[in-house]
């Protein structure tokens, strides 16, 4: 199992989420840089975790229909693998976030209205390209808009599977921030028991607060742990996320 560093992005800083109140959300206060540039703290994100990969949520385009892509493009000229999240609802909103060099361009429940959509953005940017995050909020589907997911998150990561998507993100928006610990794993054991998801890569994070936590992450097993505040408030040593 690997660690894939979160950077939440809002105006320009990164901002520290909690529990998906994103209106609250404030410039991040780390212990490993004084500063809420992004380029700043993905430096001494990677520095700390050993990893160029990144998992980059742009709020202003998730939000505001704004994206920041001229940021987007920085991070990848500095050398880091980019998963990025720009609130992708359609094929043309892919193909720019693509475009930035993105390693992946993640496609969210909370942004894609249906599996037609999905059907559509892979044949744009090609499935291998694609992670699709299954998102909920207190273990509730995430959707803002109407649209034609089942309803159900079982049955809605099936639809995305059978699309081609063969790399998933579970989710849950509310533990985000709050270091309630691992509150997904029933979720990722579900999906890595199921025939239909044999050899998907399955990342998922929110909560996660001590090498207890990872460790119950790795016997699942994931393929990554996405992480933020746990990082930068100085709860992991390097010892316990090279364990992870």
């Amino acid at each position: 199992m690997k660690i894939l560093p979160v950077l939440d992005l809002k105006h320009g800083d990164v901002v520290h989420a909690v529990a998906g109140r994103r209106s609250e959300y404030r410039p991040i206060e780390s212990r490993l840089t004084s500063s809420a540039s992004p380029r700043a703290v993905a430096r001494a994100v990677a520095k700390r975790c050993g990893t160029t990969d990144l998992y980059v949520a742009d709020l202003d385009a998730i939000l505001e229909d704004d994206p920041q892509w001229d940021l987007a493009r920085g991070l990848v000229e500095d050398g880091f693998r980019l998963w990025l999240d720009a609130g992708v609802s359609r094929a043309e909103r892919a193909a720019e976030a693509a475009r930035t060099g993105a390693h992946r361009v993640v496609v969210g429940l909370e942004s894609c209205r249906s599996p037609a959509r999905l059907v559509e953005i892979v044949r744009a940017i090609g499935a291998d390209r694609v992670t699709f995050s299954l998102d909920t909020l207190g273990g509730r589907m995430l959707k803002r808009r109407l649209g034609a997911w089942p309803r159900f998150l079982f049955d809605a990561a099936r639809r995305v599977r059978a699309a081609g998507v063969g790399s998933f993100i579970v989710l849950d928006l509310s533990s985000v921030g709050c270091r309630r610990g691992v509150t997904t794993g029933g979720v990722c054991q579900l999906l890595r028991d199921h025939p239909d998801f044999a050899g998907a890569a399955i990342i998922t994070g929110g909560g996660i607060r001590s090498a207890a936590d990872l460790e119950q992450l790795r016997r699942i097993p994931v393929d990554y742990a996405m992480i933020s505040t746990a990082l930068h408030d100085g709860t992991f040593s390097i010892d316990d996320l090279a364990s992870g």
